[in-house]
């Protein structure tokens, strides 16, 4: 990380001066402010349109839900034009989620990362998320719910107990900041009812989205990169007579280890995945009534996840990304490590992919 990061950072205990101040259930202080809780940026007609979801207090236990939003040619200006259209100064020490339009967040997203990195009064909790139409559209799509906070707990519950990952601004920024790795936000999307859901991963090469991860690859992404006891994986079985039939898995526990092989100007890696996993649904037609059935079933799961991980990478060896951090792994496991011999070479990069996964099911298997 570099030293201008850690300076920036160092002027945060005012921010938990007005975290403390924003959060100490005082009605006065509420009932004089515009409380900022989600706020997001989309670009329009060569023009950035900013947005605020702002929740006024107006009873105890009970919000009204107001969207402001307005246009400008710059990143800088939200909160003073914004501010005109209130009757309370608009506060946002308190603010959870900043939230990227498709098309903004194509063009880079670097100016609204610096400048919220260089505010004392965000929140190094505060999430960063990307929408698939625009921020507005999806932020308005809460309003009615009178939660402010929808968008960052639906994100929040998503990453605790399934595939999505919960990225906030000091994690955002490290991946921004360092070398040897590529950051990425969650991706929301909206459903045949135009409401917003977990849709996938937006993956980022520096400051920009170049593609988005969804079904499978979501989780392969979490089984990559951290320990986890969440997630499902719809695996496909073949069945007698040809018919397609399903499996359906939650992941109980799973730890990834990965191995640094020496050799040529880009390493190769191999990963090991240790998995315990359950058995949320599966066809009636199959059926595990011994143990070697059950081996059989962890043989095909690992194979299916295997193929899955390994053409996950490779569709980021494609796309010159690093959301995993091949990059961050050699250069912690290697001297000398050189970022632009290791990129050149990435596309051709060597992995080698062993899943392990045990089969915990009640009832027919002891």
């Amino acid at each position: 990380m570099s030293r201008a990061w850690k300076k920036v950072r160092r002027g945060a205990a005012p921010a938990l001066l007005t975290l403390a101040l924003c959060g100490c259930g005082s009605s006065q202080i509420v009932d004089r402010i515009s409380l900022v809780q989600t706020a997001g940026y989309d670009r329009q007609e060569g023009k950035i349109v900013t947005s605020m979801l702002i929740g006024e207090y107006t009873e105890q236990d009970k919000t009204k839900v107001k969207l402001l939003e307005t246009d400008s040619y710059n990143s800088f200006d939200m909160v003073p034009l914004l501010n005109r259209q209130t009757n309370k100064p608009i506060e946002y020490g308190q603010m959870k989620l900043m939230l990227f339009g498709k098309a903004y967040a194509e063009h880079g997203i670097s100016h609204v990362l610096k400048m919220l990195s260089r505010d004392v009064k965000v929140q190094n909790r505060c999430l960063l998320a990307v929408a698939d139409t625009s921020a507005r559209e999806t932020m308005a799509a809460t309003a009615d719910s009178d939660d402010t906070l929808f968008l960052t707990n639906m994100i929040e519950q998503n990453s605790r107990t399934a595939e999505l990952p919960g990225k906030n601004l000091q994690e955002v920024m490290y991946g921004y900041y360092g070398e040897g790795r590529d950051f990425y936000l969650p991706y929301i999307t909206m459903n045949s009812h135009r409401r917003p859901q977990a849709g996938g991963i937006a993956l980022f090469k520096e400051d920009r989205l170049v593609a988005v991860a969804k079904g499978a690859e979501m989780l392969y992404l979490k089984l990559l990169s951290e320990k986890t006891r969440a997630g499902m994986l719809l695996v496909p079985l073949e069945a007698k007579g040809g018919s397609d039939q399903y499996l359906l898995l939650r992941i109980l526990n799973s730890r990834p280890s990965w191995t640094l092989r020496t050799g040529g100007p880009a390493p190769s890696f191999k990963i090991a995945l240790h998995m315990t996993v359950g058995i949320k649904s599966i066809s009636d037609s199959i059926k595990i009534e011994d143990v070697s059935q059950a081996a059989q079933m962890e043989r095909t799961i690992e194979r299916f996840i295997e193929n899955g991980l390994s053409e996950f990478i490779a569709k980021c060896q494609k796309l010159r990304i690093d959301p995993a951090g091949f990059g961050d792994y050699a250069r912690t496991h290697r001297r000398h490590w050189d970022s632009e011999a290791f990129y050149a070479a990435y596309p051709t990069m060597k992995t080698e992919v062993r899943v392990r996964a045990k089969l915990m099911q009640s009832g027919t298997i002891d």
